[in-house]
């Protein structure tokens, strides 16, 4: 079981050891690519990869992670849920 699994309600999930942290950003990475998948317009798909979003979007959450302000594994897959469809928008924008 990992740490993520034994946040305390109130827990800050960022105090978590670094470790911690990406492992569950690298786990949601399926679930991202299904939802980019499903958010990226069908002819961006033959311009852009799916695991480049998703990449960019846990390097985001990566780096920015000091500014989550949630508690829960629940918060932070939302977190990373709405860097994602920003990612999606700025590439939709970039290529139309």
């Amino acid at each position: 079981m990992s740490n993520l699994e034994k946040v305390a309600p109130g827990q800050r999930i960022r105090s978590l050891p670094a470790g911690d942290w990406n492992a569950f950003v690298d786990a949601a990475r399926g679930s991202l690519k299904l939802l980019a998948a499903a958010q990226l317009p069908a002819k961006l798909r033959t311009k852009v990869a799916l695991s480049d979003v998703v990449q960019n979007t846990a390097l985001e959450a990566y780096s920015s992670a000091d500014r989550f302000e949630g508690t829960t594994k629940q918060e932070l897959f939302a977190w990373l849920r709405q860097i994602l469809r920003n990612n999606v928008l700025d590439t939709v924008r970039r290529y139309r």
